[in-house]
């Protein structure tokens, strides 16, 4: 039954992760952009995509906390999950944590909402402070919480969770949305372009190092690591074969934010080819990362590679 929920539990979780995402993203972006007259349609925009994103990750954590009762209970006969969730929401950790992060997602939805707090770059930073509590109260379920609450792990798990959603998001965001709207804008796309690529500067090696430091727990810690554990974990396991290639999409879009960067670098305004061929790439980029979001839904639900 587990396996026979392995994809809607991982498609509820690259779903929330990707509005995660989405909705950081929006906020930075709403931070990049700045005060410019030119740019008020497209701030508005902002506005709904995060209040889209938080509203859909409110939705969508009922319906993980159905998909977790029914993997308990093994069964997706409606009448027994549904006796059965008060218990699991009161009754077991995975379900407390349920919570909060519900309560969080509606706070943020409202505080975007709030249309002075969003015009106030406070009020973003306030949104943003919520959104890194709902990062912070994820990492305390699934793999991250095996070790107990309040554990290196959780905090680096939450690191890890901001981190990719500040990279991913801001991306994402950028390629099917902002740019798009300000290519016929030169000198905003150049300035969006440079805060955007400065900021995921530092997210990178927080996303590096925590991604490692979550591969190494995944296979085995200090106890199992060594180089033939090493293999048979990444080469024979299911969470292994997800890892790397999950790994593989990072380095792709590492290099396409190369390529972007290298676009953005000695130009005090990008031409318009150089804004045309930008956009595209950031496109690209944004797409691999939608695939990366997408793999590590399918991450957290399954078992790491020690545990099989």
């Amino acid at each position: 039954m587990d396996n026979y929920l392995l994809l809607p539990k991982a498609l509820a979780s690259a779903v929330f992760y990707g509005c995660f995402a989405g909705a950081v993203g929006a906020l930075l972006a709403r931070l990049w952009l700045g005060e410019s007259d030119d740019a008020e349609p497209l701030r508005r925009q902002l506005r709904a995509c995060a209040a889209a994103c938080s509203a859909v990750m409110a939705a969508v954590l009922p319906v993980q906390l159905c998909l977790l009762t029914a993997a308990m209970l093994a069964t997706t006969e409606t009448a027994q999950v549904r006796a059965m969730l008060p218990e699991v929401l009161t009754g077991t950790h995975a379900g407390r944590v349920l919570v909060p992060a519900f309560a969080l997602a509606l706070l943020l939805l409202c505080i975007t909402l709030v249309g002075p707090l969003w015009r106030r770059s406070g009020g973003v930073w306030a949104s943003l402070g919520v959104a890194a509590a709902l990062a912070l109260v994820r990492s305390a379920s699934g793999h991250a919480s095996s070790d107990g609450d309040f554990t290196l792990r959780e905090a680096v798990q939450s690191v890890h969770l901001a981190s990719i959603a500040v990279w991913a998001g801001g991306v994402m965001v950028a390629g099917w949305l902002v740019l798009t709207k300000l290519k016929k804008h030169a000198a905003l796309v150049t300035t969006f372009g440079r805060r955007l690529s400065a900021t995921v500067t530092w997210a990178l090696p927080l996303i590096v190092l925590s991604g490692t430091y979550n591969a190494w727990q995944g296979l085995g810690g200090a106890a199992e690591f060594h180089r033939k554990t090493l293999w048979s974990g990444l080469a024979h396991s299911q969470w292994g074969l997800l890892l790397s290639g999950k790994s593989a999409l990072v380095g792709v879009a590492l290099l396409l934010g190369l390529r972007n960067r290298w676009l953005l670098r000695g130009r005090e305004t990008l031409s318009e080819a150089d804004t045309a061929s930008l956009v595209g790439s950031m496109r690209w980029e944004a797409l691999v990362m939608a695939a990366i979001l997408l793999v590590t839904g399918a991450l957290a639900n399954s078992p790491p590679a020690m545990g099989q």
